[in-house]
Formats: structure tokens, sequence, C-alpha cells
């Protein structure tokens, strides 16, 4: 059970801990890669492992990478659900294999490019993109994660995209060293804005 006036150690970053351990990306597929190709699927159940038995007791799943803009750029749309899907159920069985209660949280990546505010699609396609990955990783998950968010914006149609679940959301929102977001807004923005929603913190990402 997710309890909100309790601290949590979070695990650190799948994607570059995948790299160092031996997974060979495929074009820009980056972490993807180690979900649509299931030979890389043991790696990923070790990673959360190694993060689980260092300490962790709240790990994100592993699908940062799927998103359809990147699997479109390499022909590989096709991988969204199973690629998303794969992401929870290897969370899961590693906290099945660990015998500690962990928390899991899904990856709800951002729908603009890493860091940047704007995305590319309309405001329904990025509501519509959120759903259906929160959709796939919700029966795998106790949390939801909006990773790497660069507005008030988006942070506000994902809240809204997801509030049916009925799951806490913990935001890992991107600050520039001017202590702001890409899209200039502030953490007092955000704050505004999440209000309504059953948001359980704020954390950089």
């Amino acid at each position: 059970m997710f309890l909100k006036n309790k601290k949590y150690i979070l695990d650190g970053g799948m994607g570059q801990t995948l790299l160092e351990k031996g997974l060979k990306p495929k074009g820009t597929l980056w972490s993807a890669t180690a979900l649509i190709d299931k030979n890389f699927h043991d790696l990923v159940v070790e990673t959360h492992l190694d993060f689980i038995n260092a300490g962790a007791e709240l790990i994100i799943t592993n699908n940062f990478a799927v998103r359809k803009r990147r699997l479109l750029q390499n022909n590989s749309l096709d991988y969204f659900e199973s690629a998303t899907r794969f992401a929870g159920e290897l969370a899961q069985k590693s906290k099945e294999l660990s015998s500690n209660d962990i928390l899991i949280a899904g990856s709800l990546p951002t729908h603009a490019d890493t860091y940047q505010p704007h995305f590319f699609n309309t405001e329904k396609e990025v509501y519509d993109g959120f759903y259906k990955t929160a959709k796939i990783l919700n029966p795998f998950i106790n949390l939801f994660y909006l990773d790497v968010i660069s507005s008030v914006k988006e942070i506000k149609i994902a809240c809204e995209a997801i509030k049916d679940f009925n799951k806490p959301v913990l935001i890992g929102a991107h600050f520039r060293k001017n202590a702001n977001l890409p899209s200039n807004e502030t953490t007092s923005d955000i704050i505004k804005e999440i209000k309504n929603y059953n948001c359980c913190g704020i954390i950089t990402a």
C-alpha cells in the first residue's frame, strides 16, 4: 500500500544502467530495445533487482522510451502495446523474485522531446497517449509516475487522462538551472494545477 506521508527510496536510471550492462540499442529506441527484444528481458529483471537489493523501495517500469514518435522513427510502432505490457510484467516479476514489499510506479513518459515543453501532437492525441499507456500498465502498478515532464500543460493533461484509474500520481518534473520548467513555469504553477488530482509528490527528473 502506498502511504502519502512515508518517504520512499527510488531506483536509479534504468536506461543508462541497461546500456552499462550490455544492452545494444537498436537505432534511437534506447531502453525500449530491451522490451522489444525478448533476449534482453532477463537483463531488465536483473537491473530492477539490482536496484531493489541496493535499497530501492519503489521501482519505475522501463517504458520511458516506448513513445509512439520514437517507435515511428524506428519502424517499430507495432511494438507499442507489447513493449509497454512487458515493462509492467517484468517489473512485477522483479518484485516477486525479490520477496520485498516494494512499490511499482508506471512510467508515463513525456509526449514531447525529452526536456522540451512543446509536444508534436494535438492535446487529444497527448491525452489518448497517456490514457493508453496507463491502461496497459495499470494491472501491474501501485501508482503512476509522470516521467520527465517539462510543462504544466502536459502535467494537467496527463492527470486528467489517468484520474479514473484512482491511483496516486508522482510527478517527475524537469527543472532547469533557474529552477523553472522548460516552459518557464514554476513549482507553484504545478501545485495550483494539480490540487484537484490524486498527486502524491513532485520530484526533479
